[in-house]
């Protein structure tokens, strides 16, 4: 089978000729690997063209609430559940910001949009009524499989996935550890107002972040240690990895 190598690099020209804002519902599912069982949660991916944000809805708020007010006939403002996670993407200034935890503390990182190379492979299949092509990547040290269409001029997708030559309507992860899936998609001809939720927080790189989790994930090393061997570590990798092995 012959691929095709994608890089990020000149994929945000794409935006420039998207004409309408939308949004998509996704299926947000984590196999809790010591329970085996999966968590599922809806999630929902809003974009103006120039910007994204991904919310994971943790609390359920989206099933009681639109989460969008009207400033005026042509302006829909996008309102957010604080207690919620988020990833947002400014895809002029090509950064992500997202949180992640160490044990139950959040940090907020700041990072760069990553330089995921997709290899495309000649497979499609239907997807809420597109078109999608097969592409496959590495992230996290997991291996991806995803399916995205053209005929939605979105270089984007849920989570911190991004830059295929249109929006990822699916993607799992090969040992099913994670998925999204796309549910729901709404086109909208009114001006969306995506509000960074970062933007007043203390914000680290993602370089940082990982050097902070090892000092840590040393320091409970040390600490838990007990006549029968270790009692509470942090995880060495969730749905990304953490530490090398």
């Amino acid at each position: 089978m012959n691929y095709q190598k994608l890089t990020y690099l000149g994929i945000f020209l794409a935006f420039t000729t998207t004409a309408q804002s939308i949004q998509v519902e996704y299926d947000y599912i984590l196999m809790m690997q010591e329970i085996q069982q999966e968590y599922s949660v809806k999630s929902k991916l809003t974009s103006d063209g120039t910007s994204s944000i991904y919310e994971i809805d943790h609390t359920g708020i989206m099933k009681n609430s639109q989460g969008t007010n009207n400033l005026d006939d042509e302006t829909e403002l996008i309102i957010k559940s604080k207690r919620n996670e988020f990833v947002f993407k400014n895809f002029k200034e090509k950064k992500i910001f997202y949180r992640d935890r160490i044990g139950l503390k959040d940090f907020k990182i700041k990072d760069s949009l990553s330089n995921t190379q997709w290899n495309l492979t000649t497979n499609t299949k239907e997807i809420l009524g597109y078109l999608c092509q097969e592409a496959k990547t590495t992230y996290g040290t997991r291996e991806y499989t995803a399916y995205f269409t053209t005929q939605l001029n979105y270089p984007d997708g849920p989570w911190r996935f991004s830059g295929l030559p249109g929006l990822i309507l699916e993607i799992k992860s090969d040992d099913d550890f994670f998925k999204l899936i796309a549910t729901s998609i709404a086109t909208k001809k009114e001006k969306l107002v995506l509000e960074n939720p970062y933007i007043k927080d203390k914000l680290i790189s993602w370089g940082e972040f990982l050097a902070l989790y090892k000092s840590k994930y040393d320091e409970v090393k040390r600490n838990g240690m007990s006549e029968n061997g270790p009692t509470t570590l942090l995880p060495k990798k969730g749905i990304v990895e953490y530490l090398k092995e």
